[in-house]
C-alpha cells in the first residue's frame, strides 16, 4: 500500500514538472491566447476612475496593445510579465466607450477582448458592472483532477 501512494505522489510530481516546463517561450505552438474578463460592461460616474481587469491564459504570451474606441487609439503597449493584467482609467468625458486588449503569443497567435464603459452623469444601474460567464478551467487543473481521480480508483480496486 505505501508503496502505491509514493508512486501516486511521484507521476503528479511528473506531470506538474512536465506541465510546468514543456512550454518553453518562443516554442511554436497553435494553441490561441485566452483574454477572461470579470466584467463585460462597466458603468462609471463622470470624474471617477475604473480598472479594467484581464487574466491571460496562454502558454507563452508575449505582448499586449490595450485600445480605446473604434480608430484604436493606443491607451498600454507593452511585454506581459503577468498572467493578471489590471488598467486604471483616469477622467473620461461622458459618453460611451469600448476598450479593446490585443494580446500575442511567442508563436504569432493573437486574441483579444473588449470591454464596454459607459460614463454617466447619475448612476443608472445599482450595479457597477455585469458579470459575464465563469472562468474555465486550465488544462492543467484538468490534467490534475483527473490525475487525481485516476489514483483514487487504483487505491480503491487495490483495497479489494
Amino acid at each position: 500500500m505505501q508503496r502505491w501512494k509514493w508512486f501516486c505522489i511521484s507521476i503528479l510530481l511528473v506531470v506538474i514538472f512536465v506541465n510546468k516546463f514543456d512550454s518553453v517561450q518562443g516554442s511554436p505552438n497553435s494553441l490561441i491566447p485566452i483574454i477572461e474578463s470579470p466584467v463585460s460592461e462597466i458603468h462609471s460616474l463622470v470624474g471617477l476612475a475604473f480598472n479594467l481587469s484581464f487574466v491571460i491564459i496562454d502558454d507563452d504570451p508575449r505582448n499586449y496593445s490595450l485600445q480605446q474606441g473604434v480608430q484604436g487609439q493606443l491607451i498600454s503597449t507593452g511585454y506581459i510579465e503577468s498572467r493578471f493584467l489590471e488598467f486604471e482609467i483616469n477622467y473620461v468625458p461622458l459618453g460611451n466607450y469600448s476598450y479593446t486588449l490585443y494580446v500575442m503569443d511567442y508563436s504569432g497567435n493573437t486574441a483579444n477582448k473588449t470591454i464596454l464603459v459607459y460614463i454617466e452623469l447619475e448612476s443608472e444601474t445599482t450595479s457597477e458592472s455585469y458579470p459575464t460567464e465563469p472562468a474555465k478551467a486550465t488544462s492543467f487543473e484538468f490534467h490534475f483532477i483527473l490525475l487525481g481521480y485516476l489514483c483514487f480508483i487504483y487505491i480503491m480496486r487495490k483495497r479489494r
